[in-house]
């Protein structure tokens, strides 16, 4: 299902035009944005210098009638269920791409480990939502990017407005990281979603994934207002 049309799943992608491996993020490079531990919420000085609030562990709950949904950071043992939500919200797609694109573009159950990998990296700031204690849906932040790299929702939480609040999540700390605007390199069915949302259509890309060409949406947002 297209979670531009009913909140089902929404998909981001970073720039197409890097070479990148099969399960989303981009290039791994292992850079640390801050040295203490993120579930401290303390104040510390990252590798470039700059002061920021390491809010990564703090965990916000919201309670609504759909049921309990908490934001928390996300560690490297929530990579299966960061990996299982990608796959059935890409699998769950409302047409806009072809089942020989959903292939090629869906992840493979071997991509744990890199996934793993990803979430020890600070450079990334991954938040897993979850519904009643269940895994829900995720959100990342790509911050030396100034880029949000992923948000997907399981196709099983739909109309939660758990896609809204995890880019609203990412927002939030990309400001307390200094960010003052950020991009999203969307799917096409996604482009709605995030105008939705104030973000603003800069330009179309293509990406080329197991072969596979895919269509992708560039879109931007200030968020110093």
């Amino acid at each position: 299902m297209n979670y531009a049309s009913n909140e089902s799943v929404v998909t981001t992608r970073a720039d197409p035009g890097a070479p990148q491996p099969r399960f989303g993020w981009p290039e791994l490079t292992p850079v640390r944005v801050a040295g203490t531990d993120p579930g401290s919420g303390e104040s510390c000085l990252d590798r470039a210098g700059r002061q920021t609030l390491l809010l990564l562990g703090v965990e916000s709950t919201l309670v609504a009638q759909t049921g309990e949904r908490r934001f928390r950071q996300a560690d490297p043992e929530d990579a299966a269920d960061v990996l299982a939500i990608k796959q059935a919200a890409i699998e769950s797609t409302d047409g806009t791409y072809s089942d020989t694109q959903v292939d090629a573009w869906s992840p493979d159950d071997d991509a744990l480990s890199t996934f793993e990998g990803a979430m020890e990296r600070e450079q990334f700031v991954v938040l897993l939502a979850t519904v009643d204690g269940a895994p829900a849906g995720y959100g990342v932040l790509n911050v030396d990017a100034t880029r949000i790299d992923a948000v997907f929702v399981d196709p099983g939480y739909t109309g939660r407005g758990l896609g809204s609040s995890l880019v609203g999540q990412l927002e939030t700390r990309a400001r307390m990281l200094g960010l003052t605007d950020l991009t999203v390199v969307s799917s096409r069915n996604a482009r709605q979603f995030y105008e939705s949302l104030g973000y603003e259509v800069t330009d179309s890309r293509t990406r080329t994934i197991e072969g596979v060409e895919l269509g992708f949406v560039a879109v931007e947002k200030a968020i110093d207002g």
